[in-house]
């Protein structure tokens, strides 16, 4: 077990698994490793989904699933379990991260617009998963 580290709502972190077989070796397994996160605190899996291959004439067997820390996401602390198989060989991993509190679950601001209009002053401001929001009568302190 290894620890991710920590991460803030809205960044993404990336899991590797490495893939081995009974003596250690790297292997290419025979169907794409599952991977489930589920948080510490219980049963509920958040993520269940098969990991991309990476790399493949590079470095047999390596393994990355890119996970965006979204609304379905809270502080604490989570566990990531991987399984695979590579013949006769039943492979079990896990890792675990935690997710501190700061940051906000649409990401980081990447544009920004200031309007002045008679009636009021707005910003205009765009996040990294899409979400287009207003604000109106902002000030500098």
């Amino acid at each position: 077990m290894s620890y991710l580290g920590r991460a803030q709502l809205g960044q993404t972190i990336c899991p590797y698994l490495q893939c081995v077989d009974a003596s250690g070796s790297p292997v290419l397994p025979d169907d794409p490793p599952q991977i489930k996160i589920r948080a510490s605190t219980g049963n509920i899996i958040i993520v269940a989904a098969e990991m991309p291959l990476v790399e493949r004439f590079v470095q047999t067997g390596l393994f990355k699933y890119p996970l965006y820390l979204g609304s379905q996401y809270t502080t604490g602390l989570y566990e990531v379990n991987y399984y695979y198989r590579s013949g006769a060989h039943y492979g079990l991993e896990s890792d675990n991260f935690e997710i501190v509190p700061a940051g906000h679950a649409d990401g980081q601001v990447l544009n920004m617009h200031f309007y002045n209009r008679p009636h009021a002053q707005f910003i205009v401001y765009g996040t990294e998963t899409g979400a287009i929001v207003r604000g109106r009568k902002p000030t500098v302190r």
